[in-house]
This record gives structure tokens, sequence and C-alpha cells, in this order.
């Protein structure tokens, strides 16, 4: 109940302009992290659509990649709109991305990275006074995340993870 009060409050308090919001720069700071991870997100998803066996699987991934990459594009907007300059990936090599050599591997592993990049998102939104359209982007890209995670962990909600070299 103290949740739903406190957004409700945040609703109020933001819809009259009231309260302290980030500066412009503290926002640039704060996304160019948030950016990283989730083009880290998009490459990820880049391997597992290439490699993964099951075609219907990968067709569906590569629909969610290209929502999470236009993401990407509106976060890198929302910085340079506040005077900033994106973080734009140069040093990430795609190749660097291999979560895994067999399908259970890849999705488990996909799962993973989602669920911390929803989580980051998440925790950014909920402890940050983010300004009306930061705020509302970070909520976009939370339920974007959340349709993504839900798929894949219908996916492995049956299959059992891969023990890992160190787990063995």
């Amino acid at each position: 109940m103290a949740n739903t009060s406190s957004k409700f409050t945040k609703l109020i308090f933001n819809r009259a302009g009231f309260g302290r919001y980030l500066s412009r720069e503290e926002t640039v700071e704060r996304f160019n992290p948030l950016i990283k991870q989730h083009m880290e997100l998009n490459l990820a998803y880049r391997d597992v659509t290439r490699r993964i066996s099951m075609p219907s699987v990968a067709e569906r991934l590569r629909g969610f990649r290209k929502v999470a990459e236009m993401d990407t594009g509106k976060l890198m907007e929302q910085v340079f709109s506040c005077g900033g300059t994106a973080y734009n990936g140069t040093e990430l090599e795609p190749e660097d991305f291999h979560l895994g050599d067999s399908d259970e591997e890849m999705l488990f592993n996909l799962r993973d990275q989602e669920e911390a990049l929803h989580d980051a998102f998440k925790e950014e939104a909920e402890n940050n006074p983010h300004q009306i359209r930061a705020d509302a982007m970070l909520n976009l890209v939370i339920t974007n995340s959340e349709a993504r995670l839900n798929y894949l962990k219908s996916l492995t909600r049956k299959r059992a993870r891969p023990q890992t070299e160190s787990a063995a």
C-alpha cells in the first residue's frame, strides 16, 4: 500500500511541477551507463538470434531486438536533448557477446542479462526524481523489457539451467 501511495504522491507532485528533479547534467550521467547496458543486451540478442536452433524463437527474439534497439536510440536522444553526449558503444565488439553454445545456455544467459537490465532501469526510475519526459522514457524501457523478460521466462520455465564450469 505504501508503494502505491508513494507512486501516487510522485505523480501528483511531478504533474504539478513541485519537487526537485535531476539536472540535465545528472540525467546524462545516469543515462549513459544504462545506454551501455542496453547496447550490450542488444548485442546479446544479436548473438542468440543468429545461433539458436529454433527458428520461431529466433524470429520472436529478432522482433524484441528491434524494439530494444529503438529504446536505445530513444535513450540516446534523451541524452542529446539534455545537451550531453550519449554513450555510443564504439568499443563494444559484437563477437565478444557469446552467450553459450547450447540453446539452453543462450536462453538462460539472455534471460539473466535481460533481468539485470530490467532491474537497473526499474531502480533508476524508482529512486531518482527524473523530469517527466525522462521518467516516461524509463517507464517505456521497463515495460518493453518486461515483455521480453516474460517471454524468456516462459521459454526457460520447463528447461534445466545448464551447469557452468565453475559450478561443476
